[in-house]
């Protein structure tokens, strides 16, 4: 055959030529012998060897009647050819055993294993925030976010037959590539946009909006063409669908406020190309349980009830031939078998891979498998992979403080004097998210939350006595406050109806900003501390408005807003009624976020999109100036790194990522199917 494939379509299917029709002088009763070696049941084949010598010699010496016809040559040289026969027929015996030997060996399907390690210099981007590796649905390439050394992550694709990995022009800050069905293309997510790129390499084409994507699957499409794409295009609401020319995407799931979901998101298509897998996400963090995953229809209406729940569950599931489905379950690789036909399982699922990568909250796995049988999978981290480190303005490392830890959020929140900072981790002890104090003159850090529910994104008060912060617990969202001396329980500030996070606290304590997650987009509020505690708008647009930060004289909101495309650092003026005078600047020029003020006013630190850290001269007097930003030092980070500023604006503590944990490799097994335990 011309192909792994076809060869092995022909042993299963096709007929060999007689051996007649080779080799004129080979006794027909060779056939009989042959066909017999190559029978496609097993059970019919010579069962040994010493059968097919028996059979070679009785039809060396029984002459016509094995089908041999009768000699008319002279006895002398009857007995000169007839060893050549016997000694041609007993070479060819055992050519045709060899080749039966070796063509009988792809029927095995044994699985072979290898790794991938990223090319030299880039490091895999963090499953978490960009995705897993994804193997083409034809088997050849794995696809995958990396970062070089100068911090810039794009798209790298490596074919399974090469040795080296090619970057595609194009697509930076790229977050969960998918393939086409072809294995000619692949969509991903960057700076709000939906976008697709040839996988040989080619200027990328923007398909649609998709503000903060959460996974995409390219299906074959029912009318043939190009196909069309499901995708998740923001962190919250159903999915949407647009064909993969472009054009203007429909939504194709709607939310069951019913069984309070939040968020559909990592759909993955079956081979119809009609119905989808998805997960479902409830608003209730720490209760995974109730999240599941799904079937749809493109057909269908969006409607909670033309969707099919399949099982509880957390992360993506892909499809595989003939029909199993893999999945992450305890940091597992399952796979369960799956009848595509009637859309429900067979038998239980059991364990493929140990100790799978996973990403809880943007509920993915790190897996990817091929229409082909390849499948590719990184191993879970053994190590947080993630440390606080001191940096100067020059960008030279001073030291770190503590041992590694798995950090959330983007929020590091020093206190007025600088002495302590509070931020989200995770206790290894009850797996949730609360708020951490560390303490940087006694290097010793306490746990600052308890109870129920997850907390987040602290902020200080002013006096440095109380620490505000989210609370996200089931159904119930707030924020709250608590003192810093332990005494008392925490305060109720505001009971929300969306998820809300507050983002500063303003130095005369009197307001706290906070982002709301609405119906659509993110918004900027205002939380007046007196009076009667009403929020107030403050940014409520089309367009995601995040991470606002006041000024220290208070006069001015420095916030990142996408209304351009892409994120940007813009600076609003501020009144305790909300916005001030109209007007707005914008600070970044190339995009940003992290927006962070200097303690004396004069200057505006953000992260740019390439991952440097930026400072702009700004002037907050009664009216606002600000100068051209310049680069401080590049970050060199896979991901945007959280960070915070000293006081005194000498230093950054940032969240920075270890190689350990980057330098995983992918593994690749191929004829998966053939090493499954039964």
């Amino acid at each position: 055959g011309s192909s792994q494939a076809s060869l092995i379509s022909a042993i299963m299917s096709s007929e060999p030529p007689s051996i007649s029709t080779l080799q004129s002088m080979s006794p027909p009763a060779l056939d009989h012998v042959v066909r017999t070696c190559l029978a496609k049941d097993p059970e019919v084949r010579w069962q040994s060897a010493h059968d097919v010598l028996v059979e070679l010699k009785w039809i060396a010496a029984a002459g016509s009647q094995a089908g041999i016809s009768t000699p008319t040559v002279v006895q002398r040289k009857t007995r000169v050819l007839l060893p050549s026969v016997l000694l041609a027929a007993v070479s060819l015996a055992f050519l045709v055993l060899a080749v039966a030997y070796f063509r009988q060996k792809p029927s095995e399907m044994r699985p072979l294993r290898f790794s991938i390690y990223p090319p030299e210099k880039v490091l895999f981007a963090d499953l978490n925030l960009y995705g897993p590796a994804v193997i083409s649905p034809d088997g050849s390439r794995l696809a995958f976010v990396g970062f070089d050394d100068s911090g810039t992550s794009q798209l790298w694709v490596r074919p399974l037959d090469v040795l080296a990995a090619q970057p595609l022009a194009g697509t930076s800050n790229v977050t969960y590539p998918f393939w086409s069905p072809d294995s000619r293309y692949l969509a991903f997510f960057a700076d709000g946009k939906l976008k697709k790129v040839p996988a040989n390499g080619g200027p990328p084409e923007t398909l649609c909006d998709a503000p903060l994507g959460r996974g995409g699957s390219w299906g074959k499409g029912l009318d043939g063409g190009a196909g069309s794409i499901v995708f998740a295009p923001d962190w919250t609401g159903g999915l949407s669908q647009i064909s993969a020319t472009g054009g203007h995407p429909v939504t194709v799931t709607a939310l069951d406020s019913s069984g309070q979901q939040e968020s559909h998101r990592q759909p993955e298509f079956l081979p119809d190309g009609r119905h989808f897998l998805f997960v479902a996400i409830v608003a209730t963090r720490g209760q995974t349980g109730k999240n599941g995953i799904f079937v749809g229809d493109i057909r269908s209406k969006p409607d909670p009830k033309n969707v099919r729940r399949l099982m509880d569950g957390n992360s993506h599931v892909s499809y595989a031939p003939p029909g199993y489905l893999l999945f992450a379950g305890d940091n597992n690789l399952m796979v369960r078998a799956f009848d595509t036909s009637r859309l429900e399982f067979r038998g239980e699922p059991f364990v493929l891979v140990d100790q799978v990568g996973t990403a809880v909250n943007r509920n993915t796995s790190d897996f990817s498998v091929s229409a082909s049988g390849v499948l590719a999978w990184r191993a879970s981290r053994s190590r947080a992979v993630q440390q606080l480190a001191w940096f100067d303005r020059s960008g030279k490392h001073i030291e770190s403080l503590d041992v590694p830890q798995e950090y959330l959020g983007f929020r590091v929140s020093f206190s007025p004097d600088g002495s302590t900072i509070a931020l989200s981790m995770t206790s290894a002890a009850h797996r949730k998210e609360d708020i951490w104090l560390l303490d940087l003159v006694r290097s010793s850090k306490s746990r600052f939350t308890f109870g129920t529910g997850d907390k987040s994104s602290p902020v200080w008060s002013q006096d440095g006595r109380r620490v505000a912060f989210a609370v996200r617990r089931q159904a119930d969202y707030g924020l709250y406050s608590k003192d810093l001396s332990g005494a008392g329980n925490e305060e109720l500030l505001l009971k929300t109806a969306q998820f809300s996070i507050p983002t500063d606290w303003s130095r005369d304590g009197r307001f706290i900003l906070f982002t709301q997650q609405g119906p659509k987009t993110a918004d900027m509020w205002v939380l007046p501390l007196f009076g009667d505690r009403k929020p107030v708008p403050v940014l409520q647009t089309e367009f995601n408005e995040d991470d606002g930060t006041f000024s220290p004289n208070g006069r001015w909101i420095a916030y990142t807003s996408d209304e351009s495309g892409r994120p940007e650092i813009y600076v609003r003026s501020f009144t305790e009624g909300g916005m001030g005078i109209p007007g707005k600047w914008q600070i970044s020029t190339a995009g940003g976020g992290l927006a962070r003020w200097g303690s004396d006013g004069k200057e505006l630190f953000f992260e740019a999109l390439d991952r440097k850290m930026m400072t702009a001269p700004v002037n907050t007097g009664a009216r606002f100036a600000a100068g051209i930003p310049v680069v401080l030092f590049d970050t060199h980070e896979p991901g945007a790194a959280p960070y915070g500023v000293r006081p005194d604006g000498q230093r950054f503590l940032i969240i920075r990522t270890l190689d350990e944990g980057a330098a995983r490799p992918v593994n690749i097994c191929l004829n998966w199917l053939a090493g499954m335990k039964k």
